[in-house]
C-alpha cells in the first residue's frame, strides 16, 4: 500500500511516511477537492479543515486549475506536499498551521538522530 502511495496512486496515506522520520510534525492523511477551490485536509493528529484556495487561482503557477478537472486532480507529493503537478503544489506544514492557528514552534520539537 505504501508504494502505490509513492507513485502517486493514491490520496491517503495511513502510516508514518519516510519523510517524516526524525521529524515530529503531523502530515497530511488524506486530501479531498472540494468546490470553488478548496480542499479539505486531515492530518495524522486527527486535524481536519478546509482550505480555501481561490486567492490562488489566479495566480500564474496554479494556472493549470482553469482546466476543468485539473484541481480535482490534487493528491498527497511523494514528500507529503499537497500536490497537482511538478510545478503546482504547497507545503503542508504551511497549511497545517493555517487550519489551527498555531505557530511552527507549538508543533514540532526536532528528533536526535
Amino acid at each position: 500500500m505504501t508504494g502505490d502511495w509513492i507513485l502517486g496512486n493514491m490520496t491517503t496515506q495511513p502510516e508514518l511516511p519516510l519523510y517524516q522520520v526524525g521529524y515530529d510534525f503531523p502530515w497530511i492523511t488524506e486530501v479531498t477537492p472540494l468546490s470553488h477551490y478548496r480542499i479539505r485536509l486531515q492530518y495524522s493528529d486527527g486535524v481536519t479543515g478546509e482550505i480555501d484556495l481561490s486567492d490562488c487561482s489566479t495566480m500564474e503557477i496554479f494556472s493549470e486549475w482553469q482546466t476543468p478537472g485539473v484541481f480535482e486532480k490534487v493528491k498527497i507529493g511523494e514528500y507529503g506536499e499537497v500536490w497537482w503537478s511538478d510545478i503546482a503544489s504547497l507545503c503542508p506544514d504551511s497549511l497545517y498551521l493555517e487550519l489551527t492557528g498555531k505557530e511552527f514552534e507549538e508543533v514540532s520539537s526536532p528528533h536526535s538522530v
